[in-house]
């Protein structure tokens, strides 16, 4: 079999399991890992999207409406609360802040499994554009993505997976 259709598989099993012990951390009541995830997902999606990504958090302890962030281009929520209440809070706090001039694209990351559909209440236009099938990612859309990258993307991403969870997968 070809090697990058390979380390595809052994992602996508890496995140079954990580997308399970979130699950099961949040049940009860251990919430590290969310927090823990930033910069997880924040170095998966620049490997896998080419972005420059920065921990937002790191400069100001609870940078307002969005965690990672490319100056110029893209934001990104990253939360565990996939509920519609929760996408417009975050576009509410993003109008408020004017963080669309920063960051013309405003997008969230579930950690975890998104909903099918999102009752978006928050006039976001013509400050920016967003739609819940464009702009709501999840694992399963961030793997879509890796399956089409670069093999080089592919190894690197689960080089970083194995270095980054450890203890999960022995």
């Amino acid at each position: 079999m070809i090697k990058s259709g390979i380390e595809v598989e052994q992602i996508t099993s890496k995140f079954a399991l990580l997308r399970l012990f979130i699950q099961q951390s949040a049940k009860i009541g251990r919430l590290n890992i969310h927090k823990d995830c930033e910069g997880l997902i924040m170095r998966m999606l620049n490997l896998a999207y080419g972005y420059k990504l920065v921990n937002l958090n790191e400069d100001k302890n609870s940078f307002p409406a969005v965690d990672l962030g490319e100056l110029g281009k893209i934001a990104f929520q990253v939360t565990s609360e996939k509920t519609s209440d929760k996408v417009n809070q975050t576009l509410n706090q993003v109008l408020n802040h004017s963080l669309f001039s920063l960051y013309p694209s405003i997008n969230i990351f579930i950690v975890g499994t998104k909903q099918t559909s999102y009752s978006i209440n928050t006039n976001t236009l013509p400050s920016f554009e967003f739609s819940y099938k464009k702009n709501i990612l999840d694992f399963d859309d961030l793997l879509k993505k890796i399956a089409h990258s670069e093999p080089e993307a592919i190894s690197s991403i689960l080089l970083l997976l194995e270095q980054e969870l450890p203890n999960i997968f022995e």
